[in-house]
């Protein structure tokens, strides 16, 4: 649910700006790689944002209405670390060779922008 302020155009239009709570599951998935060898991750949550944006609803006829309404969306993906293992190309004859890891961490934005048409019917 998202509240609505409106200012009547006409007396039969509004124009109206609107925000709120935006939540859902989001889920990311990707592959990391030194050039040798990849390391692959999934992480999946549910996320909450905010969203926010503006629309314009009309008498159609009767009890019905139209509308038409942007929104921008933005939500904080699930974040983590991901560890890739670095391979060191060594000689035949060296029994000890350096190698590591590198840790990456990962903490995406997931932003959308949405424009809804919709009918309604005031009961």
């Amino acid at each position: 649910m998202r509240p609505r302020l409106g200012w009547t155009v006409t007396p039969e239009t509004m124009i109206y700006a609107t925000g709120g709570l935006a939540y859902g599951e989001v889920k990311d998935s990707g592959t990391i790689t030194d050039g040798i060898s990849p390391t692959s991750f999934s992480i999946s949550k549910t996320s909450a944002g905010w969203t926010a944006g503006g629309g314009v609803e009309s008498h159609l006829v009767g009890n019905w209405t139209w509308k038409l309404e942007y929104l921008f969306m933005e939500l904080k993906e699930p974040s983590g670390t991901v560890v890739t293992a670095i391979a060191v190309n060594c000689p035949v004859l060296v029994a000890a060779c350096g190698g590591g890891n590198v840790t990456t961490h990962i903490d995406p934005w997931f932003t959308d922008n949405i424009v809804r048409a919709g009918l309604n019917y005031k009961w």
